[in-house]
């Protein structure tokens, strides 16, 4: 699916006037309220509750001015990316603590987690070009920022390498948030050259306490929610995970129900997860 494919030219302005984060969403919602992909069944409020709703799990500030709020609706046909620009650069509790001005949002249907997943990885890349960046910023109409993106599409998926040429790291994902669980394993699903599994709640305990770095930390009595993702993910992409995972999460560092960790691994033949 390629972001042109999704980009609706309706959904897409420049120079909006917002005080607040949450004004700046409702406008983002207001926008949306009328285009085909979302069906007409959701109007402007509940556009925003569930912008909203997805903001309380973590911000979607992206850093560097840039936002990358989404949400998933489960009546909605297709995907549907939009693009505002702000007036004035707007506090949006980002990573890097910077006000944001460059918004690129997405929404879509709630039973496609996947290719949700890799929509908002190849938005991620493309907002990684400072030059495309200063380009949206400056454009003063709609048609130029629809331009902008479409002149430049994100870069196409590498190449999987020969077996013998590939380096790959251990990804562990230890989540307590039922939430974000399907979500988040989404992210590996939705990578090409990673291999996952699940460990369920209740091994969960009996994995951590034989693992020397955990012993003695996890509560064997606990019956909550636990799940333990762990993926085998090509050493080049495992940033690209990370930061899928925190698209999803927000920052893991202000979380106490998320752990991840990686670790290098010295062999590595076979795969698990593509039935």
């Amino acid at each position: 699916m390629r972001i042109e494919e999704v980009l609706d030219p309706g959904c897409v302005q420049p120079g909006i006037d917002a005080r607040d984060k949450k004004e700046l969403l409702r406008a983002i919602a207001s926008l949306c309220a009328g285009s085909d992909a979302i069906g007409g069944t959701y109007d402007s409020q509940a556009l925003f509750d569930q912008l909203w709703r997805r903001e309380q799990l973590g911000s979607t500030g992206f850093g560097n001015g840039i936002a990358i709020p989404h949400c998933r609706l489960d009546d909605a046909p297709r995907f549907l990316m939009g693009l505002v620009t702000t007036r004035k650069a707007v506090e949006f509790d980002s990573i890097d603590g910077k006000k944001t001005d460059l918004l690129a949002f997405v929404m879509g249907p709630s039973d496609k987690p996947r290719e949700h997943v890799q929509l908002l990885s190849s938005v991620a890349q493309l907002f990684r070009n400072a030059e495309l960046c200063n380009r949206l910023r400056a454009a003063t109409s709609s048609a130029e920022l629809v331009g902008a993106i479409r002149e430049r599409s994100a870069p196409s998926p590498p190449t999987a390498p020969a077996p013998t040429e590939t380096r790959c790291k251990l990804v562990h994902v230890f989540i307590e948030d039922e939430a974000i669980f399907e979500d988040i394993l989404q992210v590996f699903a939705a990578d090409e050259f990673a291999s996952s599994s699940v460990i369920e709640s209740n091994e969960v305990s009996g994995y951590l306490t034989r693992m020397p770095l955990f012993a003695g930390f996890w509560d064997s009595s606990d019956q909550s929610f636990s799940r333990v993702i762990v993926g085998v993910v090509r050493e080049e992409l495992v940033n690209a995970t990370i930061r899928n995972i925190e698209y999803i999460s927000g920052p893991l560092t202000g979380r106490t129900d998320i752990l991840l960790t990686v670790t290098d691994i010295d062999f590595c033949s076979g795969s698990l997860g593509r039935r």
